[in-house]
């Protein structure tokens, strides 16, 4: 089984530390490119995509500026209870928005939820790097 979903990441939201001691968030909007989700027969699925590139908005500012996603090729499963764990990964995202600020980062995906509308990834960020 092999299908395409185009990628509304909106699902991800990735937390990061402003230049000042204040916690924001980072949710990626859609993307035009695509992921692809090809079944395995053994209940997991090898998620692939090109680099994703989009529209993203920060809490910090309200802000809305644009993120870029690295090319992703991994396996994940198998599913349990609708989630596919994600072994060992390491992404890297960059975000920019308007007033010149940009932060890139290291994601680590840990689990997709499927049995949704469109597939949510759930992931983890460094969080050390100050955006400023």
């Amino acid at each position: 089984m092999k299908s395409r979903l185009l990628a509304s990441v909106a699902a991800i939201g990735v937390l990061f530390m402003a230049g000042s001691p204040q916690a924001g968030q980072i949710t990626f909007g859609p993307s035009t490119q695509s992921i692809t989700f090809t079944g395995n027969g053994a209940n997991s699925v090898t998620v692939s995509s090109p680099t994703l590139t989009g529209q993203a908005s920060d809490t910090t500012n309200g802000l809305v500026g644009s993120f870029t996603l690295r090319a992703m090729n991994f396996t994940a499963g198998p599913q349990v209870a609708g989630l596919f764990a994600i072994p060992a990964n390491t992404e890297t995202f960059t975000y920019t928005n308007p007033d010149g600020d940009t932060l890139t980062d290291t994601v680590h995906f840990t689990e997709i939820q499927d049995n949704t509308p469109q597939p949510k990834f759930f992931a983890t960020a460094g969080n050390d790097v100050d955006i400023g």
